[in-house]
């Protein structure tokens, strides 16, 4: 993903998901937004691909 191409979004998610994501992404030595991000990357992924 390129950075230029980046856009602030803000997003609003109970107290208990984000403590979850907070904790999936420091296991995995990443950001939560970076982990965010990828978790939507492969949702779209994912889907695009069942859609065809």
């Amino acid at each position: 993903m390129e950075k230029t191409n980046l856009i602030a979004a803000t997003i609003r998610v109970p107290q208990e998901l984000k403590k979850q994501l907070d904790e999936m992404a420091e296991k995995e030595h990443r950001s939560f937004n970076n982990f965010v991000n990828i978790i939507l990357q492969e949702y779209i992924k994912q889907n695009r691909t069942a859609d065809k």
